[in-house]
Order: C-alpha cells, then sequence, then structure tokens
C-alpha cells in the first residue's frame, strides 16, 4: 500500500513539476550579416528540435540538438534568399518562436547603390550610399560582348563612380558589377554615338 502511495505521490510530483518548465530562446544577429546565433535556455534539460522556416512555411533548416539545458547555436542564412524567417524550438516540454527578416548579400547590395543615368552625356553615375565590406569588380562590355573597361574596387573606397561612354565604338554598353563572385546588378545601357 505504502509503494502504491509514494508512485502516487511520486507520478503528481513529477506531473506538477513538468508543467511549470520554462524555456527562453532569443535569436541575435551577429557581426557577419549571414549568421545569426540562437541562444537557449531551460529550467531542465531535454532533446531540442530547431526547424527554420521561410515565408512560405518550408524548411530550410534543421537541426536535433540532444539533451541539453541551454546551448548557443550559430545558424548561417548567407545562402538563403531575402525572406521573414520563423525560427522554431520545440521540446516535450514546450515550443519557441522567433522572426526575422535576413536581406541577401546581394539585396543588401543592390540596396547599397544609387544609379544616376545622363543618356544625353552618355554617363552612367553610380553612388555608395554606405562602404561595403569586400571588393566589387565592375565589368564593361560593348554591344558584340567585348571587353571595355575593369575596374576592381576596394568596397570601402567606392563613393561615387562615373563611367563615361561618350565616343565608345558600340550601340550598347553592358555594366555588371560583382560581389563575392557573383553578378548582383547587370545594367544595359544604349550609347548616342
Amino acid at each position: 500500500m505504502n509503494k502504491i502511495i509514494l508512485s502516487t505521490l511520486f507520478s503528481i510530483f513529477i506531473s506538477i513539476s513538468l508543467f511549470g518548465q520554462n524555456g527562453e530562446m532569443k535569436v541575435i544577429p551577429t557581426a557577419d550579416p549571414g549568421t545569426y546565433k540562437l541562444y537557449f535556455s531551460a529550467d531542465l534539460a531535454s532533446d531540442i528540435k530547431i526547424n527554420v522556416r521561410n515565408k512560405s512555411k518550408k524548411s530550410v533548416f534543421s537541426r536535433k540538438i540532444k539533451d541539453e539545458k541551454g546551448f548557443i547555436l550559430p545558424i548561417n542564412f548567407s545562402d538563403f534568399e531575402s525572406d521573414r524567417y520563423t525560427i522554431e524550438l520545440f521540446s516535450p516540454l514546450f515550443s519557441l518562436y522567433d522572426t526575422i527578416d535576413y536581406k541577401s548579400a546581394k539585396d543588401r547590395f543592390i540596396e547599397n547603390f544609387e544609379w544616376e543615368v545622363l543618356p544625353e552625356k552618355n554617363k552612367v553615375i553610380v553612388t555608395a550610399i554606405k562602404p561595403l565590406d569586400d571588393e566589387i569588380t565592375v565589368l564593361v562590355k560593348g554591344d558584340n560582348n567585348n571587353e571595355i573597361d575593369k575596374q576592381q574596387i576596394s568596397g570601402n573606397r567606392f563613393g561615387v563612380r562615373v563611367f563615361n561612354f561618350d565616343g565608345m565604338n558600340t550601340d550598347i554598353i553592358y555594366l555588371s558589377f560583382y560581389y563575392k563572385g557573383e553578378v548582383v546588378i547587370s545594367k544595359e545601357f544604349p550609347i548616342r554615338k
């Protein structure tokens, strides 16, 4: 009889204890704009499942962590598109959610520039609103795909650049910006001869 009473009391104690368990989660950007850190702490260690979903609710990242009471998990968003992401954390005791609005390097790059086209003067003025953290390559090609100009510019020294196409022997100029090895902006400009 005493064993039954003790077993029942223990079950009630465990149930009451578990229902009172809490956890905290924060998702914080780091100095690297593509990486965020998920900080987690809980009253009781348990198995954790982390899932990151985009706005369309598609899972883009998933991780299982065994029997932890707290941890810091870096999540690299660099390979993801610009979107609103929901970070989900599931334990047997509770679920936690947070959202972030992530912009890809390409979108951050594009937003960082202002373009002024002066077609009557065959000039394009490109202004960097703020410095970038990496080198930019600007490639200028003509309508027969011949390379007219190529410049490699330190991201923090871009400032204002004037591209003058007056007197070029071509009908169209193609101006392409490369950032971290990929074309992020490509524009074409008709040329007055």
